[in-house]
């Protein structure tokens, strides 16, 4: 009754010897992607610590300290999801913000290519456990392109760790993280850049069979060339503020690479140089050219000089823990970023530009040009004091349309740290090579245990602590009664801030208003009748004398010739006083309309169809633009001044075009003045202003909703103190109007 042969076969493959034979097979296997894997896995376990606890909370909170950008930039990742994949649209332009004008997003943070890579993320696991995860993949990865170029430059592992843990997890970015910005925060790109940038522009290795060429150039150049394009546009869609410094490097390094090459006479690398550098600029050029337009256009691209001096970084800081867990120590009193350096890299930075100093001269030189220009134009004492020291930054502020990329200096820290980790690496490998005589370990076990206790010093260094989180919760079925379409109004609006845009992830509607980085020339929410006094809460309307409108009777035509459908009212951002103000206010709206649905402190009201049955509602008139404080005398009542050109907003709340007629009273001041009328940019006249107080009246045609009237006199404006005895009034005066009135005819 013996096994046959085949029996006995088949009984040995599946054995306890075949699975000894398997497990051996997979680790074999397995081994080669120990070195990829290892500091992968190695880079999220301290991104999961780094963040604690945010992996408790992945899909209802997110980390947010110290801004309102959390919000801002769960919208940026669902935004470029909904318009590429469902809306079929250009992702840099949306209708859904600034309702009713649709606003450019090339100078926003919007990180196009985090909104993209995080599409299949938040079609698994919905938005903000794909925020979540973005947030621990950026420094997962950030770590492990550092570590890479490190170990390009022959460092070893355990260095090439460190060097990673100090560029991807710096104080800097930890600030990023609690400020909610997530474009900051995937750094990954940039020392991948550099690889291939070293890698392309370093001279071919000399071998016995000549490498395969293209137009006298190796294979491996084009490859890496293209690979650093690539990572430059990649960067670009992140952010732009990674790409410039980018940009700074590379005029840097290159500037060293022609100097070096026309010494040598080496024409063959000033090839490459060109090449790199067209390749690179083509691969760029699109996006940058459509981003420059867009600041050329945009009024606000312009950082103020107190904003730009506030957000530039301060020697002293350099040297001062903020929030770390090694120290015990918080952030100063009014200290916006931490820009603390770390005492472990430092020290191991300072043996490695001691004792190698021929391989690290190049990133010393870095670090210390990014650290200077995070100083900003002017020296800094203090988080807003100052000294008369102008600064490098200054020259760089003043550049047409990249000093609008550079608004907050002290951003320049974070990439100042890959350098300066570079550094560190290797004075921790000189430092592996220096073991004590009578220290009994194998050099292997004494270079790891340095590395490791490094790396542990300089994270806990960096480390602050457990992460303050906030509630991301959204009722979904709530939102979602925002149908059929119209736009949204939220209140109180300047206290949202981005909220708005976080509850728009939901219901997908346009919404008035909006929190980009650049706030577009847009004024409907400042200047449209009805819109200003809900939204604006330092608006100060015009006095009755000046003139007369009816808000109560108002509201609810405007609303609806606006195209404003739907009222969120956040009771949880009013106080009880306020709360009860809105009521009055909004009472024509709310009484006998309940609302649709309530998220929380947020309750969504369908804002009432008006039914006109054939009636014509009044006109509404106001000061627009461009007027002085009110003044009074007796002849005139209130009147209000202009230098030369002013405005005033006007509403038709009716559903089609109507003729109104306006009636006001002008002067000028002085002298006689010719004033230009225009109406939504078109002429419709002139009106002549004398110093003495005239009442005129004209008619126009009126479409529906917000219009505006557009008043200049070309006359230079004269200044009181100028013109008149012992006037120390310095303003310049042109015209002024008085006693305005709007009637429909």
């Amino acid at each position: 009754m013996g096994n046959s042969k085949g029996e006995v076969g088949l009984k040995d493959q599946t054995g306890p010897a075949s699975t000894v034979t398997d497990r051996a097979t997979f680790r074999e296997k397995a081994r080669p992607l120990i070195p990829v894997l290892g500091p992968i896995a190695g880079y999220f376990m301290l991104a999961l610590i780094f963040t604690w606890p945010l992996v408790l909370n992945m899909a209802d909170r997110g980390i947010s300290a110290r801004s309102a950008d959390l919000w801002q930039n769960l919208w940026n990742l669902w935004w470029v999801k909904h318009a590429l994949f469902e809306l079929h649209t250009n992702p840099f332009r949306t209708d859904l913000l600034f309702y009713p004008d649709a606003p450019s997003l090339y100078l926003h943070a919007l990180n196009p290519l985090g909104g993209l890579i995080s599409a299949p993320l938040q079609a698994i696991f919905g938005l903000v456990t794909a925020f979540n995860l973005m947030v621990l993949l950026a420094f997962t990865f950030s770590g492990y392109s550092a570590f890479l170029l490190a170990r390009h430059l022959k460092l070893s592992t355990g260095a090439s760790l460190v060097a990673g843990v100090i560029y991807g997890f710096s104080p800097t970015i930890s600030t990023e993280l609690d400020l909610g910005q997530l474009e900051q925060l995937t750094q990954v790109w940039l020392p991948l850049y550099i690889l291939f940038f070293l890698k392309a522009l370093s001279p071919p290795a000399k071998t016995a069979i000549p490498a395969k060429s293209w137009l006298g150039l190796p294979f491996d150049f084009w490859r890496d060339t293209l690979l650093a394009a690539l990572m430059l546009l990649f960067t670009a869609l992140t952010t732009w503020y990674y790409a410039l410094n980018l940009l700074l490097f590379s005029g840097l390094a290159g500037l060293v690479l022609i100097i070096r090459a026309v010494r040598g006479k080496d024409f063959s690398r000033l090839k490459r140089l060109v090449i790199f550098a067209a390749i690179c600029g083509v691969a760029l050029a699109p996006l940058a050219l459509l981003t420059a337009r867009a600041a050329a256009g945009t009024p606000t691209a312009a950082a103020r000089s107190s904003s730009i001096r506030f957000n530039s970084a301060t020697l002293f800081y350099f040297f001062v823990p903020g929030d770390s867990t090694l120290w015990f120590s918080k952030l100063l009193e009014g200290q916006e970023y931490s820009q603390f350096l770390g005492f472990g890299a430092l020290l191991l930075a300072a043996l490695g530009g001691i004792f190698c100093w021929q391989n690290v001269r190049g990133w010393f030189f870095l670090m210390l040009f990014f650290l200077v220009l995070s100083l900003g134009p002017q020296f800094k004492t203090g988080q807003d004091s100052y000294i008369d020291l102008p600064l490098p930054g200054l020259i760089l502020q003043a550049l047409p349309v990249v000093g609008n990329f550079f608004r907050v200096p002290v951003r320049l820290v974070a990439f100042a740290m890959l350098p300066l980790g570079l550094l560190a690496a290797h004075g921790l490998d000189w430092l592996s090579t220096r073991k004590p005589p009578r220290l009994k370990l194998k050099p292997a076990v004494w270079t790891a245990g340095l590395a490791g206790l490094a790396l542990l010093v300089i994270f806990l260094e960096y480390l602050p602590g457990p992460r303050t989180t906030q509630s991301l919760a959204l009722d979904q079925a709530a939102w979602r009664k925002i149908q059929p379409p119209g736009a949204v109004m939220s209140l109180p609006y300047s206290e949202l801030g981005g909220i708005l845009m976080y509850e728009q992830t939901a219901h997908a509607q346009p919404s008035v208003g909006g929190y980009l980085a650049r706030l577009p020339g847009f004024d409907f929410i400042d200047q449209a009748p009805v819109v200003r006094e809900l939204t604006q809460k330092d608006w100060v309307p015009s006095p009755p004398e000046f003139v007369t409108n009816n808000f109560e009777t108002t509201l609810v035509p405007a609303l609806n010739v606006y195209g404003i459908k739907y009222l969120v009212i956040h009771r949880d951002k009013m106080s009880v006083k306020a709360s009860n103000a809105i009521n009055e206010t909004l009472k024509p709206l709310l009484d006998n309309n309940p609302p649709l649905a309530r998220d929380g402190g947020a309750e969504i009201y369908r804002v009432p169809d008006y039914n006109w049955n054939g009636k014509t509602l009044a006109g509404w008139v106001d000061r627009g633009k461009g007027w002085l404080d009110k003044e009074s005398n007796t002849q005139v009542g209130p009147y209000f001044w202009t230098s030369g050109s002013g405005s005033l907003t006007l509403l038709n709340p009716n559903p089609k075009p109507m003729k109104f007629r306006l009636d006001w009273t002008i002067f000028s001041f002085q002298k006689p003045r010719t004033v230009q009328i225009s109406l939504n940019g078109f002429s419709i006249g002139q009106k002549e202003a004398g110093p003495a107080p005239q009442q005129q009246s004209f008619e126009f045609e009126l479409p529906p909703g917000r219009s505006t009237l557009s008043l200049t006199s070309q006359e230079p404006a004269l200044r009181p103190s100028e013109t008149v005895p012992g006037s120390g009034d310095t303003r310049l005066l042109s015209f002024a109007l008085a006693r305005l009135k709007i009637t429909a005819i």
